[in-house]
């Protein structure tokens, strides 16, 4: 059972991990953008 839980846990590691770089792409994007119109 403990094993099964330290995947559990590493899987939603991943999860957290891959949407705060989802968000940092976006807000990325955004920055760019933003600078792209203002030039």
């Amino acid at each position: 059972i403990p094993i099964l839980d330290i995947n559990s846990e590493t899987a939603l590691l991943k999860i957290f991990l891959l949407n705060n770089l989802r968000v940092g792409r976006v807000i990325l994007e955004l920055r760019y953008l933003k600078a792209a119109n203002e030039s």
